[in-house]
């Protein structure tokens, strides 16, 4: 489970910062570890709904396997203690960067020795990434103890259709990731989080790649800058769920979402995953077009294809 996962890591770098004495032998696979973890704890992050804090995981891992892990390397390869050895100047900057980070998410610094200690050691680098660490680690335990999650759901105060809705979509993400419908990046990366009347689906790996539903005002904003897919998008929702639709620069803007359009517009976004790659290239996604999908045009055979493969879903 991540959270002892988390706790662990946080736990052992307080323990090798403490160490002062010792070469850094194993360090480098730590710090390895804790790139990894801080990368699903940026994804958890995002999938909370809190970008600032998922970037401070990002700049975490990107400082865990940066000049910070080569002077780890190169002091345990000549059995330099880790209060003996100096931190490089680029390492300092990638925890600089975390620093900044943090800033613009609290207001506050989350490491306490660098730009205070004349000599910067790796047992100071240590102790200020574990506190970093902690930090963000805190700020997902506050915000994940407050929701449901069932598979890549998360409910908090859910409306019941839109708690539907996520059951739907989950059914469509399953069947389209078990055919080979999505990238591997792309499924990774989805989530369907609801909040009240409200819903945050994630439809790509792309940062921002999301589609914001709120019955509230009967809005839907599906952010994409692929034209095609846009238009596939917009001619979906309105043929399929009855929404009336804009395409934009950025997005593709529909009116008409209510609490019995909602699955069908779920069923929707999950399969418009990865189709900016299927539309291009059908024969290498699809293992069957059926004759009345063999169209010329690549919008309408993907679409075609879509709401073949949905009401496929459904019958079954």
């Amino acid at each position: 489970m991540l959270f002892e996962r988390l706790r662990r890591l946080e736990e052992e770098g307080r323990r090798r910062a403490a160490r002062r004495d010792e070469p850094p032998y194993s360090d480098v696979g730590w710090l390895g570890e804790v790139r990894d973890a801080s990368l699903d704890l940026a994804e958890e992050l995002e999938r909370l709904g809190d970008m600032d804090f998922a970037e401070v995981a990002d700049w975490i891992s990107l400082a865990s396997e940066g000049a910070l892990r080569d002077t780890a390397r190169r002091c345990a390869a000549r059995g330099i203690p880790r209060g003996e050895c100096l931190v490089p100047p680029a390492a300092q900057s990638d925890l600089e960067a975390i620093d900044e980070a943090y800033e613009r998410a609290t207001g506050k610094r989350c490491t306490w020795l660098l730009g205070e200690v004349e000599n910067y050691t790796l047992s100071a680098a240590l102790n200020d990434l574990t506190s970093c660490f902690h930090r963000v680690m805190e700020r997902y335990e506050d915000l994940a103890g407050g929701y449901e999650r069932k598979g890549k759901c998360l409910f908090r105060d859910a409306d019941p259709s839109l708690r539907e809705a996520c059951h739907e979509w989950s059914k469509v993400v399953e069947k389209f990731k078990g055919q080979g419908l999505y990238s591997a990046g792309n499924y990774d990366a989805l989530y369907f989080r609801v909040e009240d009347g409200k819903a945050e689906i994630r439809v790509g790996e792309t940062a921002g790649h999301l589609t914001h539903l709120d019955l509230n005002t009967g809005t839907l904003e599906y952010y994409d800058v692929n034209p095609d897919v846009k238009r596939l998008a917009k001619e979906l929702l309105e043929e399929e769920c009855g929404l009336k639709c804009e395409v934009t620069p950025e997005s593709t803007a529909c009116k008409g979402a209510t609490k019995e359009n909602t699955s069908c517009i779920a069923k929707i976004m999950a399969a418009l995953s990865s189709a900016r790659f299927r539309i291009y290239e059908p024969e290498k996604w699809w293992r069957e077009i059926p004759p009345e999908c063999r169209l010329e045009d690549p919008i309408e055979r993907e679409k075609c294809l879509i709401k073949w493969k949905i009401k496929e879903i459904k019958i079954r």
